[in-house]
């Protein structure tokens, strides 16, 4: 007995903890306008579930007609919101005279499980991309370390994406806040900028010459070592003469017609 009452406790408990949303709806019309009763039923609960999120203002739905706050029905059936329900099942009911009827179920652990899943995946990118970039600070690539951190940019958009869309649900746990070091990277970019030196070769001819292009060499180079893949460019009066990336010796070959 004893053993029965606690394996029911145990059972009541994971029911309780499992967070599956269910509505059943009845139309007199049609079985879609039953099913669209049941899916606007959920996203009622939706809405209450995320009531104190700030995601939930953002989502929320105003209608010229008509306009619920604090659900998701809109004129009766026709339902909008701005994520769309993803993972919503829906089964018919037997037809009871005039009457239609559907149940629309969503299970929000296993909907959540697969978008913190793909969050996951975007945090290893962004972990690996910014790795990158400080490995590539030490080499003074510091051209490519900004593409990385560009990477690191675009795959934070995405991530944010689903972040809104895990809020819609459900509240967004710790675990999954996004965690980067674009800003500090940035930074350490910019400060190690600071010390690059652009020097003429000491070979260089500097003389000009009656319709000869005027070639000379550069050297870029940090603390006397230099900077491979470097873009420098040459400039007069807001017009760009020349422009080139460095080679793996920290030169450049400069020729301006």
């Amino acid at each position: 007995m004893v053993k029965k009452l606690l394996l029911f406790c145990i059972l009541s408990f994971a029911l309780l903890k499992a967070e599956v949303l269910t509505y059943t709806a009845y139309s007199t019309k049609s079985q879609a306008d039953a099913d669209a009763l049941a899916i606007a039923g959920v996203a009622k609960q939706i809405s209450v579930h995320v009531k104190a999120s700030s995601i939930y203002k953002q989502a929320e739905i105003q209608n010229e007609k008509d306009s619920h706050i604090g659900s998701f029905f809109l004129s009766e059936k026709n339902l909008s919101t701005d994520l769309e329900l993803k993972g919503v099942r829906v089964i018919q009911g037997e037809k009871k005279g005039d009457t239609f009827s559907a149940t629309a179920t969503l299970d929000l652990d296993v909907l959540t499980a697969a978008i913190a899943r793909e969050m996951q995946k975007i945090q290893k990118e962004i972990s690996s991309k910014e790795t990158k970039a400080s490995s590539l600070i030490s080499e003074f690539r510091y051209q490519q370390a900004l593409k990385s951190l560009e990477d690191v940019k675009m795959l934070s958009k995405r991530y944010a994406t689903y972040i809104k869309e895990h809020e819609f649900y459900k509240p967004l746990p710790a675990a999954l806040e996004l965690k980067s070091q674009y800003s500090e990277i940035l930074n350490r970019i910019e400060s190690e900028l600071r010390d690059i030196e652009i020097v003429v070769n000491k070979n260089s001819d500097l003389q000009l010459q009656n319709n000869r292009p005027f070639i000379f060499s550069v050297i870029v180079k940090k603390k006397d070592k230099p900077v491979p893949d470097f873009s420098v460019y040459v400039s007069h009066k807001n017009k760009v003469l020349f422009e080139k990336t460095s080679d793996a010796k920290g030169e450049i070959l400069i020729e301006i017609p």
